[in-house]
């Protein structure tokens, strides 16, 4: 029997903080634009602005807030606060919006990052929804407020160096995309900053045309949907769109932004659903926990660290632009010297190009696990060897414990290839590490470079189509291509390579040498009333001694245990009353809370816990003894009396 920890960064990574008090200098704006005023002062609920600072529009004390700030290096605006009431819809006429007035020193909202977000105790309506950022499918007006004429945005928040925003559950739609230009409906043009819980949606774009079959894209090619711009300033080009909802600083892979929690759903976008080019593109160290679907391109990125947790859907599914416009559903190019982790994914439906493409330097590694991808209609995995300039480099690929499922004729992996621009380096990476993955397609798909250096593809499990839905892996299950039995075929005949997970690099809030230990939680399950996520998807089980082949391992029924609150996003403040939540299954002991400063206990907050009670009352930071501890990289860690099972999360 196996038995199932969930850990601290397979289920949740927070940002929960035990803080005191507010700084003195901070401020909170409270912004209504159907019955605020900016001669109100903005500092309660009853006297709110109507714009916020860099709106189109502003006037009296917002304007005043825009003269007093204008400066894009100031930190005097640290721990100011932006309150958009729940429900409340901010028309075309306020964009384009530019924030220049300077940044943050810090990640605690009220003391030390600026913050734009909500209070959901302040809303319009029966209950609180998303602050709404409706462009209306109307060109946005030119803003100069910016360092440059702004006019291609909805949002644009700029700070050239440092940063600390923070853009927290705002809706965003209606951006109207009319020409090659880039447009983007979110643009953080700042090297820190979190943008989560938002709501990115109902694009469109202007009319176009399909002149196909075509062969002058310049790649000697032809393509059989040659779509061009039927009006507007680029009549007649073809529409090679750079429209993006979310897009992040191109120019330094050392930023420190994070996206979270988002929903990113082109399902309403127009004339097309999945219409648009890009979910994002930046440089974003992590991207974890969103739901991203019915777009064109979902990640194109100068550099990506961490990919995980995320749900993808039907990406690539349409075309109304050019056929060979990126179209992958990963594309990122390797760092100086920076890996990338792309692990415990869900993909369903994925078309177009590539599903993971990576362009790596010389020293730069791919590592790829605990991903289930399905109705993926690409070559899987692409690893462009185009951009090395060494025979001695050590970049490589690793690839292990992944489910994938394709369509007939289409490689899982493939090695080598062009270079950015087109020409190949003719160098081969120094390893292509694949291992424990189970494939179902109808093809022999493993392609590596024969000049690779080291090469380990041992205990694969290759299914076509026909021979998987006999053993019982079918999309149809509960969790997709998962093992049904005991004896499965994917079922304890995998290799353990438990001794790659230590060398894998965290960075809070991504944890990959944890969550290699564990089978895949399935990215995040999705709301589609509320537009929210939640992760995990599943509860993730802890891999033995013996593995698993697949992003599964086939549990029969050992003890769970999952802490549930906090679940991501919280500030928690040292005296108040919090509710710690987890679900236990098979557990008879008593379980014990403590808090601990990374691998050190600080001591123990409860002890004799009946395991399906699922809760205890805190009080944020007090011990057993009534003694109190705060500080950073704190978490919660709840076990049973001997330690066999435990759970434990980051906060």
């Amino acid at each position: 029997m196996k038995t199932n920890i969930c850990m601290k960064c397979l289920l949740a990574v927070f940002f929960v903080s035990i803080a005191m008090s507010v700084g003195a200098q901070a401020a909170t704006y409270y912004i209504d634009y159907a019955t605020g005023s900016d001669s109100n002062n903005g500092t309660s609920k009853s006297t709110p602005w109507k714009h916020a600072p860099g709106m189109i529009g502003t006037s009296g004390n917002v304007l005043s807030y825009e003269t007093t700030h204008y400066n894009s290096s100031n930190t005097d605006v640290a721990g100011d606060s932006f309150i958009f009431k729940g429900g409340v819809t901010w028309p075309n006429a306020c964009f384009a919006w530019v924030w220049r007035w300077g940044g943050g020193t810090g990640w605690t909202v009220g003391t030390d990052a600026v913050y734009f977000g909500v209070d959901q105790t302040w809303y319009t309506g029966a209950s609180w929804s998303r602050p709404i950022f409706d462009a209306q499918a109307t060109d946005v007006t030119i803003n100069t407020k910016g360092i440059s004429p702004i006019d291609n945005v909805m949002l644009r928040i700029y700070k050239g160096t440092g940063g600390y925003f923070i853009v927290d559950n705002l809706e965003f739609k209606g951006m109207y995309h009319l020409d090659n230009n880039e447009d983007m409906m979110l643009a953080i043009a700042a090297l820190v900053a979190e943008v989560k819980n938002c709501y990115i949606h109902g694009w469109g774009h202007g009319p176009i045309v399909n002149t196909g079959p075509c062969s002058d894209m310049g790649d000697g090619k032809t393509y059989a949907i040659c779509n061009r711009w039927a009006s507007g300033p680029d009549s007649g080009e073809y529409a090679n769109s750079a429209f993006r909802a979310l897009t992040t600083s191109y120019d330094n892979e050392n930023n420190d932004v994070r996206v979270h929690h988002c929903y990113i759903d082109g399902s309403d976008s127009y004339p097309t659903p999945g219409n648009m080019t890009n979910a994002t593109k930046g440089f974003i160290r992590h991207f974890y926990n969103n739901y991203i679907a019915y777009v064109q391109n979902a990640l194109t990125n100068n550099f990506c660290w961490y990919v995980w947790g995320n749900t993808f859907e039907e990406i690539c599914t349409v075309t109304d632009f050019v056929s060979n416009n990126h179209r992958n559903l990963y594309q990122s190019y390797g760092g100086s010297g920076k890996s990338s982790y792309v692990y415990n994914n869900l993909a369903k439906n994925v078309a177009g190009g590539a599903t993971f493409l990576w362009y790596p330097t010389d020293s730069t590694k791919f590592y790829c696990f605990n991903n289930v991808i399905y109705g993926d209609n690409n070559a899987t995995l692409v690893f462009s060897s185009g951009q090395l300039t060494s025979a001695s480099n050590t970049a490589g690929l690793y690839a292990w414990n992944n489910t994938f499922q394709l369509a007939p004729n289409n490689p899982f992996f493939a090695i080598g290839g062009s270079a950015i621009g087109g020409s190949s380096s003719g160098y081969a990476a120094y390893a292509f590490f694949v291992k424990n993955n189970h494939l179902i397609s109808t093809n022999d798909g493993i392609q590596p470079r024969i000049d690779t250096v080291v090469i380990d593809t041992a205990t694969n499990v290759e299914h076509t189509n026909a021979a998987a839905t006999s053993a019982n892996y079918t999309s149809g299950s509960t969790y997709p291509f998962a093992p049904q039995a005991v004896d499965a075929l994917t079922v304890g005949n995998g290799t353990n390579v438990s001794s790659i997970c230590s060398s894998l690099i965290d960075s809070d809030p991504s944890y990959p040498s944890i969550a290699c230990q564990y089978d895949s939680p399935l990215g995040v399950s999705i709301n589609k009333t509320d537009h929210t996520v939640s992760y995990p998807n599943r509860t993730p089980i802890l891999r033995g001694q013996t593995w698993d082949i697949g992003a599964y391992e086939y549990n029969a029924g050992g003890a769970i245990l999952q802490l549930t609150s906090p679940n991501g996003g919280e500030e928690w403040h040292q005296g108040e009353q919090r509710a710690i939540t987890w679900t236990a299954q098979g557990i008879s002991e008593t379980l014990i809370i403590e808090i601990l400063q990374g691998a050190t206990v600080l001591g123990t907050v409860a002890t004799g816990i009946n395991a399906a009670s699922g809760t205890y009352a805190w009080t944020v930071g007090r011990l057993q003894n009534g003694n109190y501890v705060s500080g950073p990289n704190l978490k919660i860690r709840i076990r049973t009396a001997d330690g066999a099972v435990s759970a434990s999360m980051r906060f």
